[in-house]
């Protein structure tokens, strides 16, 4: 009977590493992001998914205003392996008061329209960067995914999760941490429906 051979080593990659194959070009013309110290390919956006870009982003310009930057498609530095590009992460400060990648955020947002399952997987490792809140658009379903305030767990992978965990219609009103007093509609976060 012949012996099972054993799967290759996967080769995990430092930020640093990371980083320097980006500006050599080794990604050139590829939408990539470093998970837990691996290259993802990041899928195309469909219309939808940008649209519903467009409104979220929109609305948290107008409810964070000045002294704090509406990040976009950027990366976020969380640890030594990993730089996700949330699709919104809000931060304090003006862009030109950052020298570099923010290492956490006051809130970061998924816009989900193909990718709910990988989203939801992003959890752990936001809350283990100390990021207070981690909204998902569910683009489907026109609902926002809360996760709330992380905390320290050994029975997860990361050592962190969520300690709250909810799901909010359209119809609801959400409030970030960051700005307790300012509530928005969660409908404003998505195109107008379709009739």
């Amino acid at each position: 009977m012949p012996s099972k051979v054993a799967d290759p080593p996967i080769r995990r990659w430092t930020l640093a590493e990371y980083y320097r194959a980006g500006e050599e070009g080794y990604f050139d013309r590829r939408r990539v992001q470093l998970i837990r110290g691996e290259v993802v390919d990041m899928p195309p956006h469909g219309h939808l998914h940008y649209l519903t870009l467009y409104y979220a982003k929109q609305a948290m310009d107008e409810l964070f205003g000045p002294g704090f930057w509406v990040r976009m498609q950027g990366p976020v530095n969380v640890a030594d392996d990993s730089a996700p590009e949330p699709d919104i992460a809000v931060v304090r400060g003006e862009p030109p008061q950052h020298t570099d990648h923010p290492t956490t955020a006051l809130l970061v947002i998924e816009v989900s329209h193909t990718t709910l399952a990988r989203d939801r997987k992003l959890d752990r490792l936001y809350a283990a960067a100390g990021v207070p809140e981690y909204w998902i658009l569910d683009v489907r379903r026109r609902q926002l995914e809360l996760h709330r305030h992380p905390v320290a767990d050994a029975a997860v992978p990361d050592g962190f999760r969520y300690a709250e965990k909810r799901v909010l219609d359209a119809n609801e009103y959400i409030a970030p941490l960051a700005l307790p007093g300012k509530g928005i509609l969660v409908s404003s976060l998505f195109p107008p429906p379709k009739d």
